[in-house]
């Protein structure tokens, strides 16, 4: 038995709307502030467009949640979101999936396994912000503007 494709994979595809709507609660009830202050409706909106690209990633193209990460960091690093803001949405969706995956499978050794692929998604969509948190500062800097980089950051709530 594959336990990613033949459990974890059908459980998120059947309770996608519930971790969606359980990363909007988490992220809506946050200290972020672009969260806080966000439309309800687009904040919804882009919870299930981040699990989607999660499940996307599970079930055959493993790079469409870090390509996920690149466009939603690159967009709000623009718009002035703080890395911890988005940070924040990485780690949450980390957590909820590996509730999902202690939930559903019950093999010990299966469920280290599908947590270590959970986890290697979400590490590859780290390094993607990385890349962009450094493409924007170097940016920034290169425009003239000053940018204090937040590294204390990369490791809050860790």
């Amino acid at each position: 038995m594959n336990t990613l494709r033949d459990v974890i994979v059908p459980s998120l595809a059947s309770e996608q709307d519930r971790v969606a709507n359980d990363l909007y609660i988490r992220i809506a009830h946050s200290s972020a502030p672009h969260y806080q202050t966000s439309e309800p409706g687009l904040l919804k909106l882009r919870c299930h467009d981040a699990v989607a690209a999660f499940r996307s990633a599970l079930e055959n193209d493993v790079s469409a949640f870090s390509r996920f990460i690149r466009f939603i960091a690159v967009e709000r690093m623009g718009a002035g979101y703080q890395l911890r803001e988005i940070q924040l949405v990485l780690n949450e969706l980390e957590e909820l999936m590996w509730k999902l995956c202690v939930t559903h499978v019950e093999d010990k050794d299966e469920l280290i396994h599908a947590l270590s692929v959970i986890s290697g998604i979400a590490g590859q969509a780290k390094d993607e912000l990385a890349r962009v948190y450094v493409e924007q500062t170097g940016a920034l800097a290169a425009l003239g503007r000053s940018h204090q980089p937040e590294v204390d950051l990369l490791f809050d709530g860790t």
